[in-house]
């Protein structure tokens, strides 16, 4: 049987993956207003801050799946060459169709949330004694204060004024992220019927 890699062959494919897409730009969303209105309360506990960064944790997944629908994982070991074919085809369709920004690709921060125990392996092998900040809600510069000249790791921190997260000292701009999803989403809501 021969598949049709434009999508084509299956009149529910390019729904269901547009769908996608609007559901987790749904969740984007939900996860983008939460978080704000978390960061204008000022905080009653310690507890307060960790909402934030579920918040921005679960916007960042959310991300990464709509991420994975324009630019699929194909190094999958079990995978056939038909199912790899497949995947890489309906990639690139959904790219043309709903002309994703291109730095939706970019999963650095979520991939340091993944592998979040093996980068801190790396730091603590090359940085001994470097000092760690985590679970800071204010704007870089703050962390630089008499530790200019030396490495130093951000675990988690949100910068307030440009909503931009760190994770592991990867960075990128969350208000940026849910301007692209919400682009994206509104496009494939026009073929998730």
């Amino acid at each position: 049987m021969h598949l049709d890699y434009s999508l084509g062959e299956d009149p529910r494919a390019l729904g269901t993956y547009c769908r996608e897409v609007v559901t987790q730009g749904e969740f984007t969303w939900m996860a983008w207003v939460a978080l704000t209105e978390e960061m204008r309360k000022p905080p009653e506990s310690p507890r307060d801050h960790m909402a934030c960064f579920a918040y921005a944790q679960m916007m960042l997944s959310a991300v990464a799946q709509i991420s994975k629908v324009f630019w699929p994982p194909v190094n999958k070991r079990d995978w056939t060459p038909e199912h790899i074919q497949f995947t890489k085809a309906r990639g690139l369709r959904m790219r043309e169709l709903l002309k994703p920004d291109p730095r939706l690709k970019n999963r650095a921060v979520r991939d340091s949330i993944e592998h979040f125990d093996e980068r801190l392996d790396s730091f603590f092998l090359s940085s001994p004694g470097a000092p760690i900040a985590d679970h800071n809600i204010f704007p870089e510069h703050y962390l630089h204060n008499g530790y200019e000249d030396k490495p130093y790791m951000t675990l988690r921190r949100i910068d307030p004024e440009t909503a931009e997260i760190a994770v592991l000292n990867v960075k990128v701009s969350l208000r940026d992220l849910y301007v692209m999803v919400m682009e994206v989403a509104a496009r494939a809501e026009k073929y998730s019927s």
